[in-house]
């Protein structure tokens, strides 16, 4: 038999009553009653089916907002069914799946397998966003750095510091720095032979460089015995060239070809004022033999 309209059928089980019914189904126990005509509420069996008062479905405007990541979705003006299933609980609010496509969701319904999907591109949108504000961050900071004095950091030989091809003794203790990272100069400045620089480290603490400026540190690099008691070297960024050995007066050197060594301006020697450099670290002073 049909259930009667705004009412649905339902079979008592064991330590059911008529008001745990109505609370389970949000009605009253009068209202069961109502429904169910001779029933007697002392004499429930197990099995026994009686009908159950629903809320009924009224027509109404669905205006109320809902925002989706910050966007009104329900901004049409459609009727819908102001339905409360049992056991449910209120506010509900009906929004037409195509009212989501203004928030790039596609929504779909799959008949046969009674399955509600929703796809959306939010996340994806959203990392793109996030890499957007991190490619701004980076260019500010680029620009910012337009507007100083950068050196890069290239490495240490024989305890000097090389920053852009320059070479530089250290007077702070400060040597937290990065090969191949750029360091903002944050004061350069000449004194009595002499040029000062200080830098900001990996650590934004201020490191200071001296160099003399009349017998800067250079860069050579070690490429074998040449002919004639002369010996190849060549200059950092520079071609090969020849020179004259000039200590140890035994002319035997140990020096590891293909090495970059730190040449000194060497004063001691007569005649090579000026012309003669010492090899860091070791006992070897040569020449140019151009001269």
């Amino acid at each position: 038999m049909a259930c009667p309209i705004g009412t649905i059928s339902y079979t008592i089980q064991s330590g059911d009553t008529l008001y745990k019914i109505a609370a389970k189904y949000n009605t009253t126990y009068q209202a069961i009653l109502t429904v169910n005509p001779g029933l007697n509420p002392n004499r429930l069996y197990i099995g026994q089916q009686i009908y159950i008062p629903v809320a009924q479905a009224t027509l109404q405007i669905a205006n109320q907002p809902i925002l989706v990541n910050g966007t009104n979705i329900n901004t049409g003006q459609y009727p819908v069914l102001n339905y409360k299933p049992p056991n449910a609980q209120y506010p509900y609010i009906y929004v037409p799946i195509a009212e989501f496509s203004k928030v790039g969701a596609n929504v779909s319904w799959d008949e046969a397998n009674q399955l509600l999907t929703v796809t959306t591109d939010y996340y994806t949108l959203q990392n793109t966003v996030y890499q957007q504000q991190s490619q701004i961050k980076d260019l500010q900071e680029q620009v910012a750095l337009c507007n100083k004095t950068l050196v890069k950091f290239e490495g240490t030989v024989e305890g000097y510091y090389k920053f852009s091809g320059v070479y530089w003794s250290q007077q702070s203790p400060n040597n937290y720095f990065t090969i191949g990272k750029y360091y903002e100069v944050i004061s350069q400045e000449p004194g009595m032979q002499r040029e000062y620089m200080a830098v900001l480290n990996d650590n934004n603490q201020e490191a200071v460089f001296v160099r003399f400026t009349l017998a800067q540190p250079k860069g050579i690099v070690y490429i074998g015995i040449a002919e004639d008691d002369l010996y190849n070297f060549s200059w950092e960024g520079a071609n090969l060239e020849k020179f004259k050995l000039l200590a140890p007066t035994s002319g035997e050197i140990s020096l590891t070809p293909g090495r970059v060594y730190i040449a000194e301006k060497n004063w001691g020697y007569p005649g090579y004022e000026g012309k003669a450099y010492t090899i860091v670290g070791t006992d070897v002073v040569i020449t140019p033999a151009a001269q």
